[in-house]
């Protein structure tokens, strides 16, 4: 039987040992996700023969574990389905582009089951070209070009590096600026205010990087993220009071340009099937999606 642990932040080393053994580009094999999104999700891990292994479960939807990541996958597959056999659960392993795919059709040879893979389009992260998102040029970012150039002609702004000092005046920011729109606000937190929480009450421990536009010293937006590769940047957070036009489009662009100009490429997350954030998201013009796949797996 698997030993299933919860994730602390001195976990921080593991995870990232075996999230860099491949250029996964998925936002999931994000330490700083998994740690801050852990309670919501129900996030547990184990680690078998130096292979990694996370099983995920929201609300009363049934357990999802990830495909396993290390030395030796098989056994730790084994001890998975064995998991998921003692439990009276049908197995469920996300997958994470082609490789895993190809990996666990292979595992699967050896077990006689049936299984099906579908792909979870609503949580298939957004990929983007740095320098497009830098630059803004051509056609086709033409409104958000209009959108910075307002706010440059409105407000006097200045750009800052985010601290950990800093990021706790955002923390009550968001939590302001989330109490505007809601009046329950701090009744009803969710998922993603708790999330938000962990990461910028740990931002040095998570090793996050962050960005901050103030207006007449007075913040009006911010963003987090880190890099996910070497080649990839990661956006966590992206806030900002609404009420100064264009803040969202500078904020974007600035904290790219600032922190992250020597990736090739930026993941934004995905949009969780809301169609507000797929619009938003699309706008920017993504050059790919890290593709997320859900493997059913059924007896013989």
């Amino acid at each position: 039987m698997i030993n299933l642990k919860s994730i602390s932040l001195d976990d921080k080393p593991v995870f990232d040992k075996y999230f860099r053994l491949f250029p996964y580009e998925n936002s999931e094999y994000s330490f700083a996700n998994t740690f801050s999104w852990q309670d919501g999700y129900k996030l547990r891990y184990f680690i078998h023969d130096e292979t990694l292994c996370m099983l995920v479960q929201y609300g009363d939807n049934p357990a999802v574990a990830t495909f396993p990541i290390g030395r030796n996958p098989q056994q730790c597959f084994d001890l998975l389905m064995e998991y998921f056999k003692e439990s009276n659960a049908q197995p469920l392993i996300r997958l994470y582009g082609q490789d895993d795919i190809d990996k666990f059709e292979e595992l699967m040879k050896s077990y006689g089951k049936k299984y099906t893979i579908t792909e979870n389009v609503f949580l298939n992260d957004y990929v983007y070209n740095t320098q497009d998102l830098i630059n803004l040029s051509g056609k086709k970012y033409h409104a958000k070009r209009n959108h910075i150039n307002k706010f440059k002609q409105l407000y006097n702004y200045t750009y800052e590096v985010m601290t950990a000092k800093t990021a706790l005046e955002c923390l009550e920011l968001y939590n302001r600026w989330q109490s505007r729109k809601d009046d329950d606000y701090v009744d009803t937190l969710t998922d993603s205010d708790n999330a938000v929480y962990k990461m910028l009450t740990n931002f040095d421990a998570l090793l996050l990087k962050g960005g901050i536009l103030r207006v007449d010293g007075v913040a009006v937006a911010f963003s987090v993220g880190e890099y996910l590769n070497p080649k990839m940047a990661i956006i966590h957070l992206e806030f900002a009071d609404t009420a100064y036009e264009g803040s969202f489009t500078m904020i974007n662009q600035q904290f790219i340009e600032h922190e992250f100009a020597d990736t090739e490429f930026v993941n934004r997350e995905e949009d969780m099937g809301i169609e507000g954030l797929h619009k938003a998201k699309m706008s920017y013009k993504p050059v790919k999606f890290s593709r997320k796949f859900l493997a059913t797996v059924t007896d013989e």
